[in-house]
């Protein structure tokens, strides 16, 4: 488990590191950690750190190193652990991290919408082609820059413009306060497909409870939207998708059970009396929650009809 302390630095910021050490085996055992920072190209950068880890059997450590400077020339750098026991090589583990420089972002695939059509600078965009991610590539430590990197070259290689990564929020923590680590790892992301060419498409809400919300969480999702949207103005190479599939259910908050009977009012001209004898039952505006109506009993069962106007509007 290989982490930078942020997988996006800013000049002048000190770079650190840590890696999980465990000891699988049935004896007490005496290990060397020690890491270096790498150009991708392989020279070395800096000092190499070490620290002595000793662990029971079954036990497991974060060791962590902190650099107390580092002249960064580059944007991209690789972090490599090696493992040590005496003389014997045990295990060697890498990942990266990325410093955003301004001049690399300004280049990034200038997209934009115009006359019903994607343009990617001042051409039309006629066969925008791209490929789908999950929010994965936010979580585990095998997704990082060094691997980004291999992959949106190939992308690149092939005619793929555009990375769509689903359900980026599952991972951000408080919708209205994110965690550092996840926009450090959203900004090495954003920063990589800008430095390759290609167009980020994020879907930023996912297992929410899509179209039929109560007020507090669409606060929510709007303050996280902000958050990104101010974060990454001066992107060019991005766009958002709200959400995937947003599917519209029933949900009988007061919010929404307010509103369907507002549209029932307007639906039946405040009629209440056809509304019943519409629906066959004894219906009250104001008082009809919005939960999903009972099986259908035909096609002239309409309760389901004004059910799914409403859930259209929506």
């Amino acid at each position: 488990l290989p982490e930078p302390t942020r997988m996006c630095y800013r000049d002048g910021e000190q770079i650190g590191a840590s890696v999980l050490v465990a000891n699988a085996g049935e004896t007490l055992t005496r290990l060397q950690v020690t890491v270096e920072v790498r150009e991708t190209g392989g020279k070395h950068v800096g000092e190499a750190l070490s620290k002595p880890v000793v662990l029971d059997p079954g036990a497991q450590q974060i060791v962590e190193f902190q650099w107390p400077e580092l002249k960064l020339a580059r944007d991209l750098y690789e972090i490599r652990f090696y493992l040590t026991e005496g003389k014997q090589a045990v295990d060697e583990v890498s990942t990266g991290f990325v410093i955003w420089r301004k001049d690399v972002v300004a280049k990034g695939p200038d997209v934009h919408w115009e006359n019903n059509c994607f343009r990617i600078g001042d051409k039309p965009a006629h066969l925008l082609v791209g490929t789908n991610q999950t929010g994965v590539v936010l979580g585990p430590w095998w997704e990082n820059p060094l691997a980004w990197e291999r992959e949106l070259k190939q992308m690149r290689d092939w005619g793929l413009r555009v990375l769509r990564v689903l359900h980026i929020s599952a991972f951000a923590g408080d919708l209205e306060k994110p965690e550092e680590k996840f926009l450090r790892r959203m900004d090495a992301l954003v920063y990589m497909c800008q430095r390759q060419g290609i167009v980020l498409f994020p879907c930023m809400h996912d297992w929410l409870g899509g179209i039929a919300l109560p007020e507090e969480v669409l606060q929510r999702e709007s303050r996280f939207a902000q958050i990104l949207a101010e974060r990454y103005e001066d992107v060019p190479g991005i766009i958002i998708d709200v959400e995937n599939e947003a599917s519209v259910g029933a949900n009988d908050v007061p919010e929404l059970r307010a509103m369907f009977n507002h549209f029932l009012r307007g639906l039946y001209g405040d009629d209440e009396a056809t509304l019943r004898a519409t629906w066959g039952e004894n219906a009250k505006f104001g008082e009809v929650p919005y939960n999903w109506p009972p099986n259908p009993t035909g096609w002239q069962d309409l309760r389901w009809l004004d059910f799914n106007l409403f859930r259209r509007r929506l």
